[in-house]
């Protein structure tokens, strides 16, 4: 039960960092960037049977200006790039960022080279996801630990029939 419980509150944690991440760029400027380029990266690596996968990773290279000075930088998302085990997902989350193309970008007045094309973090919504998921373990524990079978056994059997 503790370890389910900490596994939550770490999660939790986790999960709140990276929704005020998300908060603190509500201050930021907007601009306009150019699409220097916008590619589907793939990386090889092991799995815990010995075996090899391939994970997709999507990469846009944008440029915008600043005061003045051009910026280069590849930051979509805040936070890190998630992996996709499917080439057409991460596909997916470039398909709106054409070479050439126009788009908004969101940059630090104070510290412009911090940017990002998109204010979202989806790594929010995987750890409360998984906090959410170790508070039902914890619980589920807890109750099977604390009598909830012997009760549920009295009201409904011990799942035997008999004619």
């Amino acid at each position: 039960t503790l370890i389910f419980t900490i596994a939550a509150v770490v999660f939790f944690v986790l999960g709140v960092r990276s929704r005020s991440v998300v908060a603190t760029t509500r201050d930021w400027a907007t601009g306009s960037a150019t699409i220097v380029s916008a590619m589907v990266e793939a990386s090889r690596g092991g799995t815990v049977d010995g075996g090899t996968a391939t994970t997709y990773y999507p990469k846009v290279v944008y440029e915008y200006e600043v005061n003045g000075r051009t910026y280069r930088n590849d930051k979509r998302i805040l936070g890190e790039e998630v992996s996709k085990g499917i080439r057409s997902w991460a596909e997916k989350d470039i398909e709106q960022y054409q070479r050439g193309s126009t788009v908004p970008v969101y940059y630090d007045p104070a510290d412009p080279q911090q940017a990002v094309l998109e204010r979202t973090a989806p790594t929010a919504f995987f750890f409360n996801a998984l906090a959410a998921l170790f508070v039902v373990l914890a619980l589920c524990f807890c109750a099977f630990n604390f009598g909830l079978s012997d009760l549920l056994t009295s009201l409904f059997g011990d799942g035997t029939f008999s004619e």
